[in-house]
């Protein structure tokens, strides 16, 4: 599937960052007695978005790549403007490959529009995820959830980081750059005056809390690292808060649905359906198991699943 494009005017400031100072080579990240801010963003990365990629934050600032043809258009599910100049159509199907092409269409093309499909759904995704990351990082050290410090370029102590200091309209430009002056929020991060770093204890028991309740998902089929089994996901019980998710939905279903039937698969495919994103097994029983004190009724053995016409008397 496709990933999810980011909502247009999103990625300015992520476009403007350089990401290849601090997450093109971890090799390079400053050594000290505290985590560096690009380990931390790659870690919280790495347990927060599903699918992950290491590359993700280079692949957010690369350009967008030109399709061969500029009207392509390629997300019609049946099928697509394909023109020759003349504002004619011209189109044949490729059941094969599952959409339309041109009919003087070439093998070159081909393997450009792969790559360019490559290339923007990367970005894409990278986009999502560098703004997630972000956003958390920042939301934790405003909270004073994690505590950061700063280390000055000459070499002097560190210092403190104010939890106000965190207080950022945007931290894309912080985090990309992992600089910061101190007590100026509206310094450019690539001006800054200390290197940021995170202090270390309890930093993994923080981030894993974090991305349990804000997964996001960087395609379309909404897999949730819960759910997904992410490599380097915490392995414990379902969070309250999907469950909570899946039991309002439920909820709704069947207040609303004729048919409310609340032991079969067909409530789960309709709660999917109503969020928009996929339940384990797990998270739905668990859910489930918080109405049945409501509805009960509609657990009994044996119900009548579906309204029955009246009996005819001898």
């Amino acid at each position: 599937m496709p990933f999810m494009q980011p909502v247009a005017g999103n990625d300015d400031a992520i476009a403007a960052a350089d990401w290849n100072e601090w997450y093109g080579d971890p090799a390079r990240w400053p050594v000290s007695g505290y985590v560096f801010l690009a380990d931390a963003a790659m870690r919280l990365g790495r347990i927060l978005c599903y699918p992950w990629y290491d590359e993700l934050f280079m692949a957010a600032g690369r350009p967008r790549m030109a399709l061969p043809r500029p009207d392509l258009f390629l997300e019609h599910p049946e099928w697509s403007p394909y023109r020759d100049g003349s504002g004619v159509v011209t189109v044949e199907q490729n059941v094969e490959a599952g959409m339309w092409r041109p009919d003087d269409w070439t093998d070159d093309e081909e393997e450009r529009l792969e790559e360019a499909d490559a290339n923007n759904n990367l970005r894409f995704a990278g986009q999502l995820a560098v703004r997630a990351i972000a956003r958390g990082i920042a939301t934790l050290a405003a909270e004073d959830k994690i505590k950061t410090i700063a280390r000055p370029f000459d070499g002097s102590p560190p210092i403190p980081i104010d939890a106000d200091d965190w207080d950022l309209l945007d931290p894309i430009d912080r985090i990309a750059t992992c600089r910061i002056t101190p007590h100026d929020r509206m310094a450019r991060g690539a001006s800054g005056t200390h290197l940021v770093f995170v202090d270390a204890n309890q930093l993994e028991k923080r981030l894993r809390a974090y991305a349990r309740d804000n997964q996001v998902a960087l395609n379309s089929d909404g897999i949730t690292v819960i759910d997904g089994g992410l490599l380097g996901a915490p392995k414990q019980a379902p969070t309250e808060h999907l469950e909570r998710i899946c039991e309002e939905a439920m909820r709704e279903h069947l207040h609303e649905a004729e048919n409310k039937d609340i032991i079969s698969a067909a409530l789960k495919e309709a709660v999917e359906m109503r969020t928009n994103r996929k339940f384990s097994k797990k998270v739905f029983d668990r859910a489930r198991a918080k109405l049945l004190p409501d509805f009960r009724e509609l657990a009994r053995p044996g119900r009548r699943r579906t309204p029955q016409p009246p009996t005819r008397g001898h």
